[in-house]
């Protein structure tokens, strides 16, 4: 079973915006890469969280 997960975030101008999808739990590949190149090197970052996603919402109106 694939977990999901939604994720909520708001830009900086305000504008928010929902995500919804199946999670995965990466430890190598360019995602995992691009995280340990902004990452704080004293925090391990051991992997990294990725939602696939299937839904987005601007609002109410859905976007995908």
């Amino acid at each position: 079973m694939v977990p999901k997960q939604a994720v909520f975030f708001i830009t900086k101008d305000g504008k928010a915006y929902q995500v919804k999808g199946a999670m995965k739990r990466l430890t190598e590949g360019a995602a995992f890469d691009n995280m340990k190149s902004w990452n704080d090197p004293k925090h391990p970052g051991h992997a990294v969280a990725v939602v696939e996603a299937e839904e987005v919402f601007s609002g109410a109106e859905k976007l995908i």
